[in-house]
């Protein structure tokens, strides 16, 4: 199995391997579009495509210094983005919520540190020419739209953007970490994968939109949400199995008519989107984004066990890439890190 190591150093420094992910946008309602993914940043991303041997020799003989390292006797705060509210149910509303971002920074003069995933973009509302509310909003990823709205830009290297309406009626997905949103049907862009441990997960999968001519779409890989009505194939969520948490499906409901159902929200702690509702104009609320999630990988023996914030705690080793044991924290609600000198104790 290829895997996204790379060792960042400092003076004095710690190995680091992390990942930030900013949370999802909420869906959008009365054919909504699909929630964008939030933002993805990370230490070298794994994938099948990459040279095993070119990417370990890369990874395990650099000595170049980089900022992007933690330091020893150094407290690092994260901050994890909870996710943005679907639009509400209705017709003519107000957008969705985009959620806030996801943090992993210290504020130390010497070893500065800043990594940022920025929240997923809002679906769109709205299928009728004329009305409020047709265009998505900007984000990590962006939301997909309806009713000819425009298509908003995703943030450069941190996803991509929604998908377009796709005419009467058929509205876009939101886009990924990995890949755009889609129409016809909606399903939500591809996320990206990133492994703990060696074990693969996928992460910021674009929130599906609602269904109505066709199928509903399904929830991006990597924790989107499904899009209103559920049936025929459409409205599920992620069920991939490989991201933290699945996808949520949609209500189920009837293609073609007023079938009043939600979409589905994103899987928690994945910054999945939120799928979008369905036609009319009572309970057809947005999905929510999925919040996001920040994960620290080090050697155990570089591992101080001083924290906050209650994370998930991992260890293993890490088949092909070394023989020495590691620590993964995952940080599924904000909290703080504290690296420790050479001599294992705090600076």
């Amino acid at each position: 199995m290829a895997y996204n190591k790379r060792l960042l150093f400092a003076p004095l420094g710690h190995k680091l391997d992390y990942l930030v992910v900013g949370p999802g946008g909420g869906g959008g309602i009365t054919m909504g579009g699909g929630g964008g993914a939030g933002g993805f940043q990370s230490s070298i991303t794994s994938s099948a495509d990459l040279d095993r041997n070119q990417l370990f020799s890369n990874v395990y003989n650099t000595g170049t210094p980089t900022t992007a390292s933690l330091a020893f006797g150094v407290t690092y705060e994260i901050v994890i983005g909870a996710g943005g509210a679907g639009t509400p149910a209705g017709f003519q509303q107000l957008t969705a919520d985009k959620g806030t971002p996801s943090f992993l920074s210290s504020s130390n003069s010497t070893y500065p540190l800043s990594i940022v995933a920025e929240a997923g973009g809002t679906g769109a509302s709205n299928y009728q020419t004329g009305v409020a509310n047709q265009s998505s909003l900007n984000g990590a990823s962006s939301g997909g739209d309806t009713g000819n709205g425009t298509v908003q830009p995703g943030i450069d290297g941190q996803g991509f953007p929604g998908g377009t309406y796709g005419g009467s009626y058929y509205p876009g997905s939101g886009g990924g970490a990995g890949g755009p949103g889609r129409n016809r049907p909606g399903d939500g862009g591809i996320g990206k994968r990133w492994d703990i441990l060696g074990q693969e997960y996928w992460w910021c999968g674009g929130g599906a939109g609602a269904g109505y001519s066709q199928r509903a779409g399904n929830g991006g890989k990597g924790g989107g949400g499904g899009g209103a009505p559920r049936g025929s194939s459409g409205g599920d969520g992620d069920k991939s199995g490989l991201a933290w948490n699945n996808g949520q499906d949609a209500q189920n409901g009837s293609l073609q008519s007023q079938t009043n159902v939600p979409g589905g929200a994103g899987g928690a702690n994945t910054g999945g989107g939120g799928g979008g509702g369905s036609h009319y104009n009572s309970n057809n609320k947005g999905g929510d984004g999925g919040s996001g999630i920040v994960v620290l990988q080090m050697q155990k023996a570089l591992y101080s066990g001083i924290h906050t914030g209650d994370p998930v705690i991992r260890s293993g080793s890490i088949s092909g890439v070394s023989d020495l044991e590691h620590i993964a924290l995952i940080f599924t609600q904000s909290g703080t890190y504290t690296a420790v000198n050479a001599t294992g104790s705090i600076s």
